[in-house]
């Protein structure tokens, strides 16, 4: 992505993939993400997270502790997810958003889920995104990508 077009972006969704790489010195996406979030930082963009997103970022954590660890407990981790949750709500731009429950918002990710083959939770993230009037995610997911021209939200990877 261009600096050109990241000053055009001023909101951006955070997909929960670009939180674990980031909080995570070992994943295989790490320095990618932290390049990622620092271009978005320079910028001022604000940096936005739903619950949704919080809820697989927290899973996502522990998958990866579980299996380190051999441990099949989720409150043995509390501590380490305090702690990665605080780091990325430190951050100055850090926005969480809202996610409106409605019947015309089922409507809209199950023609989500048609129209652009989506996974379910991915429908989810993007009528959020639009409730939220937010055109910009950052993701490793490549399912968002038909989104930039129909949708005209951005990818960033």
């Amino acid at each position: 992505m261009t600096l050109l077009k990241i000053l055009m972006i001023k909101k951006v969704y955070l997909d929960a993939n670009i939180l674990i790489a980031h909080q995570v010195s070992g994943h295989e996406f790490h320095e990618r993400a932290k390049k990622i979030i620092d271009n978005l930082w320079s910028e001022n963009a604000f940096l936005l997270i739903s619950a949704l997103t919080m809820d697989e970022f927290l899973y996502g954590i522990v998958f990866l502790l579980r299996g380190e660890k051999n441990d099949n407990s989720f409150g043995s981790f509390a501590s380490i997810l305090s702690k990665t949750v605080q780091a990325v709500l430190s951050w100055n731009t850090t926005r969480l958003i809202e996610f409106e429950n409605s019947e015309d918002s089922l409507i809209n990710i199950l023609d989500s889920i048609k129209t652009y083959n989506l996974r379910p939770r991915d429908a989810f993230h993007l009528e959020c995104m639009k409730q939220n009037k937010v055109f910009a995610i950052a993701t490793f997911d490549n399912d968002f990508n038909p989104l930039s021209k129909n949708e005209k939200i951005t990818v960033i990877q």
